[in-house]
């Protein structure tokens, strides 16, 4: 009769994985007992590193408005319309939307950023939703006056005008915005808007 190597035989079992010793000197002490587990054998994958992926910069359709005012604003012609009439310049929203959403440029003489921003705020009237602030936006001084409230249809409306000097003249952006056609909807009016106002540029 063939004799068993034990000890051969366990380490076998163990590098296989298909046991596990859960008592310590199994091996080469036979005075002290040992319970042996039998396991499923799962084999480890070794984990790989994901191939790197080149970045790629997608150029959005935007163009160039320049204004002979000394100023320029970049928009998406795909969802935006320019119209200009005298000093005024709107910038209409025509995709999706609850109701009119556009930006008005207009121009004015004789006030300052701050007193025209004033004085728009006095005649949206007394609302408690009328905020007065101060930011920079295009490397100047901005003085912002914003408001909102109930629409028509059940839409919410918001109105926000941001005042700058510039060249003795103070010009005004006013965004007004109709919201309540849905979330992504919404969202996707007030990028194309807040990218107009935000790529401000003056010359």
């Amino acid at each position: 009769m063939m004799k068993i190597n034990f000890e051969r035989l366990t380490r076998s079992l163990m590098t296989a994985g298909l046991i596990t010793v859960t008592s310590v000197g199994l091996l080469g002490c036979a005075s002290q007992s040992a319970n042996v587990v039998t396991e499923e054998y799962e084999p480890v994958m070794a984990a790989t590193e994901a191939p790197e992926v080149e970045a790629v910069e997608i150029e959005l359709p935007y163009k160039t408005y320049e204004s002979n005012a000394g100023w320029s604003v970049k928009y998406n012609p795909d969802m935006i319309t320019v119209t200009e009439e005298n000093s005024l310049v709107g910038f209409t929203y025509m995709g999706d939307c609850a109701g009119t959403c556009m930006v008005m440029v207009s121009e004015y003489e004789g006030t300052t950023a701050e007193e025209t921003r004033d004085e728009l705020a006095e005649m949206w009237g007394s609302s408690d939703s009328i905020v007065k602030t101060e930011s920079t936006l295009a490397d100047k001084t901005s003085y912002t006056v914003s408001m909102g409230c109930a629409g028509p249809a059940g839409s919410e409306y918001y109105d926000t005008a941001i005042a700058l000097d510039n060249n003795g003249k103070t010009i005004v952006f006013e965004c007004i915005e109709h919201m309540g056609a849905g979330e992504e909807i919404d969202m996707r009016v007030s990028d194309e808007l807040a990218n107009i106002v935000d790529s401000l540029e003056f010359h």
